[in-house]
């Protein structure tokens, strides 16, 4: 219906022209998956309530793993195939006579939503994503190093670089959901997937080993006096690094 594919296009709106068509993408694949599994439930149980409940349940079950497994737009699609039989699929087994009418009606308004949403973005408001991207790059480095110099340094406490790390974690699926969208918004991004990709592995192994080193640095100060010869040894190792944090931050 109408009303249907204007909240379609009410949702997929975002801020930036990738995020809408990433968004777009989820919606659609999500909702095309939702309605194959309506129309099977509905043409292998509609004469059997109890069976179609428990189908729905099991499906729904798995979409529920899906988006809390996935932090990204997949989330989204494993919602919209699920909530999708439960919006469509029920109404549809209690008259199977018009199932495939509604189905239908269904995919075309969601698509008509997404395509209007879709072109107006992209041609009339076009906002890139790849510059929010660089930004996001650019911030996490400098937090990074910023937070890095400060352990380095022992100007930090235990507590606050576990605040840290927690919103380092958080910034890294941000930046990675960022991705994602500019990568499906500009070839040139598409291109450089994988090379992005690796990025986004290497810091969370710096962070890793941040984390390693940072256990050892909170425990030292706790440890009897001998143990200051290991950390005026790490000191002197860490100096090098120290200068050039110094110069990124």
């Amino acid at each position: 219906s109408t009303r249907s594919a204007a909240l379609t296009a009410l949702i997929v709106m975002q801020p930036q022209t990738g995020q809408v068509l990433t968004k777009s993408v989820a919606r659609i694949i999500g909702t095309i998956f939702g309605l194959a599994v309506s129309l099977i439930l509905v043409a292998l149980f509609h004469q059997h309530p109890v069976m179609f409940v428990l189908g729905t349940v099991v499906w729904c079950m798995f979409c529920i793993a899906g988006a809390v497994r996935y932090r990204d737009m997949r989330s989204y699609a494993f919602l919209l195939a699920g909530y999708t039989v439960g919006m469509i699929g029920i109404p549809a087994a209690m008259d199977p006579h018009i199932a495939v009418s509604v189905l239908i009606g269904r995919a075309l308004s969601v698509i008509l939503g997404i395509l209007c949403g879709g072109i107006i973005t992209a041609l009339v408001v076009p906002n890139t994503t790849e510059a929010a991207y660089k930004s996001l790059l650019a911030q996490r480095l400098s937090n990074f190093c910023q937070h890095s110099l400060d352990l380095f340094r022992h100007s930090t406490t235990a507590q606050a670089y576990q605040v840290a790390r927690l919103k380092f974690a958080s910034q890294a699926v941000m930046t990675e959901s960022v991705r994602q969208a500019a990568c499906i918004e500009d070839p040139h991004m598409h291109a450089m997937r994988n090379q992005l990709i690796r990025l986004t592995h290497t810091f969370m192994a710096l962070g890793t080993r941040l984390h390693a080193l940072s256990r050892v640095f909170f425990s030292l100060p706790a440890k009897p006096a001998h143990y200051r010869l290991v950390s005026q040894a790490l000191e002197k190792i860490n100096l090098p690094l120290v200068e050039l944090l110094d110069e990124l931050v």
